[in-house]
């Protein structure tokens, strides 16, 4: 006669052997349940590295869901690189959670988010503190990542939009942020404004727990609409707000840089918005950031011909990275010799970038090939301040050179005028529906950055070092 409890009690542990042997399939299954702030999940990391440069690489996250990083700019590690914060709808809405990096432990921060909704993606964390500041409907949150206490900062009144833009101070006293003004905007492409969308600026002494609105604009007085990618300069002492403005003011200049002056302890502005350096005719600008010892770095696309209708004669522009010292306001431009990278980001020791796209450019790619080793080329002439850089050597000129350029991260440094650029790791993601957006760990040890699809998209961190060539 079969003991029915026998066969239980085996078919249980034999279940449950065959569940801890195969963690894998378990992490690819939706999850249904909405588990709730304070969840402990299973790790989910892996390691490898990159075939062809021997890069090491640590895999964070591996749920079939969309796992999300902030914006390149806004930081995400805490205390150098032990935690990462990322986003994700694994639970059904869009929560926060914190991934230990060496244990791949990782734990929800966040519930009650709006489901189908993606509010929480334009976060920023203080690295030091491990306190995360992001929206949630037209609130500012301040979330202990420790104790997960909630404190809600501002709320922004009748009138206004959800805030966004989130940038922390350096010394972590001071956060900056925007609103839009009138629903009427919010739905309405940028572009469509020569001036840019209406919006009010919020700068927030987190020490004194008091903000004050320091700009509103684009008015009549003054063109700068903060409308694109707002920032604090990164000094002892922060007393420069910048931003990246849908404002043009040159022929078919796709956005300018503005900055102003603010005593960030009283609030107080000391100077009003002005163009941050005199931008060239067919100067485009986009990507800003502030780097460190006070500068600002940006995507520049300088157009070096055009048709009867001053339209870009196509192939004819060369791509760099703008460099603006706020303690002098002296202004330095370096050029990529092939394609620039979408997105890009400066270490703490500002000796080397990252970006989102890796065109080493013809002098070491020859079409297809990249079987034979490759020279750097000649030393470029530094472009003078304020002279059109079209006299620059026809090589330095936008070639796409290398048809796997979309694929990788990679790594550059300065080299008189131009930057020499090195893949570093393939990354795959499909750009219509993932961008990287990469940054360094306040250690300067990882690259951060994502990949997937319009499903799915994971995280993943690259060692940040100088690679070799492709062998």
């Amino acid at each position: 006669m079969v003991d029915r409890r026998r066969v239980l009690r085996t078919l249980a542990l034999t279940t449950s052997a065959a569940l801890v042997s195969r963690p894998r399939d378990l992490l690819a299954r939706p999850q249904r349940a909405h588990r709730g702030k304070g969840h402990v999940l299973a790790s989910e990391k892996r390691s490898f590295r990159e075939p062809s440069t021997n890069v090491s690489v640590i895999q964070l996250t591996n749920f079939g869901c969309i796992n999300k990083k902030s914006y390149y700019n806004q930081q995400q590690f805490i205390r150098g690189a032990e935690q990462f914060v990322f986003s994700s709808n694994r639970a059904g809405t869009h929560e926060l959670y914190l991934v230990e990096v060496a244990s791949g432990k990782i734990v929800q921060l966040t519930e009650g988010n709006p489901r189908g909704t993606d509010e929480i993606s334009g976060y920023t964390v203080d690295p030091q503190t491990g306190v995360v500041y992001f929206p949630r409907h037209k609130q500012v949150i301040a979330l202990d990542s420790t104790s997960l206490k909630e404190e809600v900062l501002f709320e922004a009144p009748d009138g206004l939009g959800q805030p966004s833009g989130f940038d922390l101070s350096s010394c972590g006293r001071y956060l900056v942020f925007a609103c839009s003004v009138g629903a009427g905007l919010s739905g309405l492409p940028n572009l469509a404004y020569r001036h840019g969308s209406e919006r009010i600026v919020v700068l927030y002494n987190l020490e004194k727990r008091k903000h004050a609105v320091i700009y509103h604009g684009p008015s009549a007085e003054n063109p700068a609409a903060a409308d694109s990618h707002l920032f604090i300069a990164r000094t002892k002492n922060p007393d420069t707000i910048f931003w990246n403005s849908y404002t043009r003011l040159q022929p078919l200049g796709n956005k300018t840089l503005w900055h102003m002056r603010v005593d960030p302890d009283t609030l107080k502005v000391l100077r009003d918005p002005r163009p941050m350096f005199r931008q060239r005719s067919y100067e485009s600008l986009d990507h800003p950031y502030p780097a460190p010892n006070n500068k600002m770095e940006s995507w520049l696309v300088f157009t070096t011909a055009h048709d009867p209708d001053e339209l870009p004669v196509e192939g004819a522009r060369m791509e760099g990275m703008l460099e603006v010292d706020f303690s002098d306001m002296s202004v330095r431009r370096w050029y990529f010799p092939g394609r620039a990278p979408l997105h890009f980001h400066t270490n703490s020791s500002h000796d080397l970038w990252a970006g989102d796209i890796a065109d080493p450019g013809e002098f070491w790619f020859s079409g297809r090939g990249i079987e034979n080793e490759r020279t750097p080329p000649p030393a470029v002439p530094k472009p003078k301040t304020g002279c059109c850089p079209a006299g620059l050597p026809a090589s330095t000129r936008f070639h796409r050179v290398w048809p796997e350029a979309d694929e990788w991260i990679c790594v550059f440094q300065k080299r008189g005028g131009y930057l020499e650029v090195r893949p570093l790791v393939r990354h795959k993601t499909v750009w219509e529906h993932v961008h990287p957006h990469l940054n360094f760990s306040p250690d300067d040890r990882w690259i951060a950055y994502a990949s997937g699809d319009e499903k799915q998209s994971q995280l993943f961190l690259a060692e940040a070092v100088w690679p070799k060539w492709f062998r």
